[in-house]
Protein backbone atom coordinates (compact mmCIF):
# COMPACT_ATOMS: atom_id res chain seq x y z
CA UNK A 1 0.00 0.00 0.00
CA UNK A 2 1.40 3.44 -0.90
CA UNK A 3 0.04 6.79 -0.24
CA UNK A 4 0.11 9.61 -2.38
CA UNK A 5 -1.11 12.87 -1.57
CA UNK A 6 -3.26 15.18 -3.92
CA UNK A 7 -1.38 18.09 -5.07
CA UNK A 8 -2.47 21.72 -4.57
CA UNK A 9 -5.29 21.91 -6.90
CA UNK A 10 -4.92 25.53 -7.64
CA UNK A 11 -2.18 28.92 -6.85
CA UNK A 12 -2.45 29.82 -3.03
CA UNK A 13 -0.54 32.15 -1.61
CA UNK A 14 0.17 34.97 1.06
CA UNK A 15 -0.74 38.30 -0.76
CA UNK A 16 -0.03 41.67 0.47
CA UNK A 17 -1.43 43.52 3.30
CA UNK A 18 -2.78 46.10 0.53
CA UNK A 19 -4.15 43.61 -1.52
CA UNK A 20 -5.83 41.89 1.24
CA UNK A 21 -6.94 45.63 2.69
CA UNK A 22 -8.67 46.29 -0.41
CA UNK A 23 -10.68 42.98 -0.31
CA UNK A 24 -11.48 43.15 3.23
CA UNK A 25 -12.57 46.43 2.91
CA UNK A 26 -15.11 46.09 -0.10
CA UNK A 27 -16.51 43.07 2.49
CA UNK A 28 -16.23 45.44 5.81
CA UNK A 29 -14.13 42.98 7.21
CA UNK A 30 -11.02 45.39 7.56
CA UNK A 31 -9.87 46.53 11.32
CA UNK A 32 -11.32 43.66 13.33
CA UNK A 33 -9.82 39.70 13.86
CA UNK A 34 -12.10 37.31 12.38
CA UNK A 35 -11.31 33.57 12.58
CA UNK A 36 -12.18 32.30 9.08
CA UNK A 37 -13.89 28.54 7.97
CA UNK A 38 -14.22 27.80 4.31
CA UNK A 39 -16.54 25.32 2.80
CA UNK A 40 -19.50 23.98 2.26
CA UNK A 41 -22.25 24.23 4.83
CA UNK A 42 -23.30 20.61 5.26
CA UNK A 43 -23.80 19.30 8.46
CA UNK A 44 -20.21 17.44 8.78
CA UNK A 45 -19.01 20.41 8.54
CA UNK A 46 -19.54 21.81 11.74
CA UNK A 47 -19.53 25.41 11.58
CA UNK A 48 -22.20 25.79 14.57
CA UNK A 49 -18.82 24.94 16.34
CA UNK A 50 -17.66 28.76 14.90
CA UNK A 51 -20.92 30.20 16.60
CA UNK A 52 -20.48 28.78 19.68
CA UNK A 53 -16.81 30.00 19.98
CA UNK A 54 -18.00 33.46 19.09
CA UNK A 55 -20.34 33.07 22.28
CA UNK A 56 -17.73 31.75 24.47
CA UNK A 57 -15.16 34.83 23.41
CA UNK A 58 -17.77 36.91 23.97
CA UNK A 59 -16.14 39.66 26.00
CA UNK A 60 -13.37 40.08 22.76
CA UNK A 61 -15.38 42.83 20.87
CA UNK A 62 -13.63 43.14 17.98
CA UNK A 63 -13.77 39.12 17.15
CA UNK A 64 -15.58 38.02 14.67
CA UNK A 65 -16.59 34.98 12.17
CA UNK A 66 -16.47 34.83 8.44
CA UNK A 67 -17.97 31.92 6.61
CA UNK A 68 -16.76 31.85 3.04
CA UNK A 69 -18.27 29.24 0.33
CA UNK A 70 -21.96 28.60 1.34
CA UNK A 71 -24.30 30.49 2.65
CA UNK A 72 -26.11 29.84 6.20
CA UNK A 73 -28.97 27.98 7.13
CA UNK A 74 -32.22 29.20 8.64
CA UNK A 75 -31.27 26.99 11.72
CA UNK A 76 -27.96 28.56 12.21
CA UNK A 77 -29.21 32.32 11.87
CA UNK A 78 -31.65 31.19 15.12
CA UNK A 79 -28.88 29.53 16.58
CA UNK A 80 -26.79 33.72 16.23
CA UNK A 81 -29.72 35.24 17.68
CA UNK A 82 -30.22 32.99 20.45
CA UNK A 83 -26.73 33.34 21.54
CA UNK A 84 -26.61 37.28 20.58
CA UNK A 85 -23.56 37.26 18.01
CA UNK A 86 -25.62 39.03 15.51
CA UNK A 87 -23.58 41.39 13.90
CA UNK A 88 -20.33 39.26 14.32
CA UNK A 89 -21.01 36.90 11.45
CA UNK A 90 -20.07 37.64 8.03
CA UNK A 91 -20.60 35.35 4.86
CA UNK A 92 -19.04 35.73 1.94
CA UNK A 93 -20.82 33.38 -0.84
CA UNK A 94 -18.89 31.50 -3.45
CA UNK A 95 -16.02 34.12 -3.55
CA UNK A 96 -14.00 34.34 -6.73
CA UNK A 97 -10.25 32.83 -6.11
CA UNK A 98 -8.64 36.41 -5.69
CA UNK A 99 -11.16 36.92 -3.21
CA UNK A 100 -10.54 34.00 -1.44
CA UNK A 101 -6.80 34.57 -1.54
CA UNK A 102 -7.30 37.66 0.33
CA UNK A 103 -9.98 36.47 3.02
CA UNK A 104 -7.31 33.50 3.77
CA UNK A 105 -4.25 36.00 4.13
CA UNK A 106 -6.02 38.05 6.25
CA UNK A 107 -7.64 35.85 8.34
CA UNK A 108 -5.98 35.36 12.50
CA UNK A 109 -6.91 32.20 12.17
CA UNK A 110 -8.47 29.73 9.78
CA UNK A 111 -10.89 26.84 12.33
CA UNK A 112 -11.58 23.74 10.53
CA UNK A 113 -14.05 21.65 13.08
CA UNK A 114 -15.45 18.82 10.44
CA UNK A 115 -16.56 15.55 11.51
CA UNK A 116 -15.10 14.16 8.12
CA UNK A 117 -13.21 14.82 4.99
CA UNK A 118 -12.01 13.26 2.08
CA UNK A 119 -8.97 15.19 2.07
CA UNK A 120 -9.27 18.85 3.64
CA UNK A 121 -8.32 20.86 0.98
CA UNK A 122 -8.70 24.40 3.03
CA UNK A 123 -6.23 22.90 5.92
CA UNK A 124 -3.48 23.43 3.43
CA UNK A 125 -4.79 26.45 1.62
CA UNK A 126 -4.75 28.47 4.62
CA UNK A 127 -1.01 27.50 5.40
CA UNK A 128 -0.19 28.43 1.99
CA UNK A 129 -1.77 31.68 3.10
CA UNK A 130 0.58 31.77 5.88
CA UNK A 131 -2.75 32.07 8.49
CA UNK A 132 -2.44 29.84 11.57
CA UNK A 133 -5.12 26.53 11.34
CA UNK A 134 -7.06 25.23 14.23
CA UNK A 135 -8.53 22.18 12.93
CA UNK A 136 -11.00 18.92 14.03
CA UNK A 137 -8.65 16.14 16.00
CA UNK A 138 -10.40 13.80 13.57
CA UNK A 139 -8.74 12.23 10.71
CA UNK A 140 -7.63 13.41 7.99
CA UNK A 141 -7.39 16.61 9.47
CA UNK A 142 -3.89 15.79 11.73
CA UNK A 143 -2.83 13.75 8.73
CA UNK A 144 -2.64 16.50 6.57
CA UNK A 145 -2.13 19.56 8.63
CA UNK A 146 1.17 17.87 9.76
CA UNK A 147 2.85 20.13 12.96
CA UNK A 148 1.49 23.38 10.84
CA UNK A 149 -2.17 22.96 13.12
CA UNK A 150 -3.04 22.76 16.07
CA UNK A 151 -6.24 20.16 16.84
CA UNK A 152 -9.07 20.13 19.12
CA UNK A 153 -12.12 17.43 19.39
CA UNK A 154 -14.89 18.89 17.09
CA UNK A 155 -17.64 18.66 19.99
CA UNK A 156 -15.83 20.72 22.71
CA UNK A 157 -15.59 24.55 22.34
CA UNK A 158 -13.35 24.62 25.37
CA UNK A 159 -10.53 23.05 23.47
CA UNK A 160 -10.79 25.05 20.72
CA UNK A 161 -11.16 28.15 22.83
CA UNK A 162 -7.80 27.01 24.26
CA UNK A 163 -6.23 26.56 20.52
CA UNK A 164 -7.40 30.08 20.25
CA UNK A 165 -5.09 31.52 23.10
CA UNK A 166 -2.44 29.33 21.93
CA UNK A 167 -2.65 31.46 18.84
CA UNK A 168 -2.41 34.47 20.44
CA UNK A 169 1.05 33.71 21.71
CA UNK A 170 3.36 35.13 19.49
CA UNK A 171 6.02 32.30 19.40
CA UNK A 172 3.59 30.10 19.23
CA UNK A 173 1.68 31.79 16.10
CA UNK A 174 5.19 32.15 14.32
CA UNK A 175 5.53 28.25 14.56
CA UNK A 176 2.57 27.66 13.36
CA UNK A 177 3.05 29.58 10.43
CA UNK A 178 6.53 28.55 9.41
CA UNK A 179 5.69 25.13 9.96
CA UNK A 180 2.25 25.28 7.80
CA UNK A 181 4.99 26.65 4.87
CA UNK A 182 6.81 23.67 5.56
CA UNK A 183 4.11 21.42 5.72
CA UNK A 184 2.53 22.29 2.18
CA UNK A 185 5.58 21.23 0.67
CA UNK A 186 4.27 17.69 0.55
CA UNK A 187 1.24 18.73 -1.93
CA UNK A 188 2.58 19.75 -4.90
CA UNK A 189 0.93 19.15 -8.20
CA UNK A 190 3.92 18.38 -10.47
CA UNK A 191 5.32 16.16 -7.03
CA UNK A 192 1.54 14.11 -7.03
CA UNK A 193 2.14 13.75 -11.08
CA UNK A 194 5.94 12.09 -10.79
CA UNK A 195 4.41 10.38 -7.47
CA UNK A 196 1.80 8.67 -10.03
CA UNK A 197 4.53 7.77 -12.85
CA UNK A 198 6.72 6.28 -10.72
CA UNK A 199 4.09 3.78 -9.54
CA UNK A 200 3.03 3.23 -12.57
CA UNK A 201 6.31 2.21 -13.82
CA UNK A 202 7.02 -0.05 -10.68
Amino acid sequence: CRVIYNGFNDTFHRISEDQVKIVLKDFKLDDIDYFLHVGSGLPRKNRFLLIRLLQALKDESKVEVVFAGADIDNEMRKLIKLLNVEGKVHVIVKPTHEQLLAIYSGAYAFIFPSYAEGFGWPVIEAQACGTPVIASNIQPMPEIGGEGALYAHPDNVNEFVDCVKRVREKNTRLSLINKGYQNIQRFGSQQMICQYIELLQS
